[in-house]
């Protein structure tokens, strides 16, 4: 079924609306990140340590992307990563970013790093 020319025009005001709103603040950005997934997250990390002014921008109603867990029915379903092949790497990152704690990595339940 495809939209009238009704449906679509409240469409372009509802967008136009959300648009004009935000315009003074997107203005004042000196970079948007699309997508808050952990790349997304990270570049966004980098920027602002920079003293880049940064908007991050995400569709869904969690952060993290596919490094999400959901639970339903008592059970936890994990669609990120299930492992982590160079673990260095992202603690690197977070030291870099000023994390002082990072979290735990665990392997087979047991935190190694």
């Amino acid at each position: 079924m495809t939209e009238g020319p009704e449906a679509a025009n409240r469409s372009n005001k509802i967008k136009t609306k959300i648009i004009g709103d935000a315009h003074s603040f997107v203005e004042s950005a000196d970079a948007i990140i699309i997508g808050a997934g952990i790349g997304g997250l990270s570049a966004a990390a980098y920027l602002a340590q920079a003293g880049r002014r940064v908007i991050v921008l995400e569709q869904d109603h969690h952060l993290g992307g596919t490094a999400h867990v959901f639970r339903r029915g008592g059970f936890n379903f994990p669609t990120g990563p299930q492992s982590v092949t160079m673990p260095s790497y992202i603690l690197d990152s977070l030291s870099e970013l000023g994390v002082e704690q990072p979290p735990g990595l665990r392997r087979d339940g047991n935190i190694d790093l």
